[in-house]
């Protein structure tokens, strides 16, 4: 029999992964824009009612194909009748909470990958070293491990 304190523990756990992985589906079926990552971006950081009700909120109640019920978590964590009685709301509240969580992190995380894959930045690098070209190549390895590009132009005054 498993101790309660590591049964909470497992149920914040494995509800924040369920909610990371239902987060995967907010963008579902639309195209978002680079508009649309800041506003859901902005609206979690100021917990924009607006964006935080259409964050889908955690449900044991097994309906869908994936989905869980107490039962099914209590037998899980191997939790004891005993155990089920007296800790029984609490594991399913650190389920949901968990679940939460780890949804809006998701969602949070799909706007920055978004604003990452769209956004564009111009930076003028003035270059007063003497390999001009090993300073370079060091950035373009330095850029590609982010996942960017350094794309060459001349530079404008503003």
């Amino acid at each position: 029999m498993a101790r309660i304190r590591d049964i909470l523990k497992k149920a914040r756990n494995d509800g924040g992964f369920n909610g990371a992985n239902s987060a995967m589906w907010y963008w579902d079926s639309t195209y978002p824009k680079v508009e649309d990552f800041k506003k859901v971006l902005k609206g979690i950081r100021e917990g924009d009612p607006e964006i935080m009700d259409t964050f889908m909120d955690a449900d044991l109640s097994g309906q869908h194909a994936d989905g869980v019920t107490p039962k099914q978590l209590f037998e899980e964590f191997e939790m004891s009748d005993k155990q089920i009685e007296r800790y029984g709301d609490e594991v399913l509240t650190e389920w949901e909470n968990g679940f939460n969580s780890g949804y809006q992190i998701g969602i949070e995380q799909s706007c920055l990958e978004g604003l990452r894959r769209d956004v564009v930045f111009h930076v003028t690098v003035t270059i007063d070293e003497q390999d001009e070209s090993k300073l370079l190549s060091d950035l373009e390895n330095l850029l590609a491990k982010q996942n960017c590009e350094l794309v060459y132009g001349e530079h404008e005054e503003a």
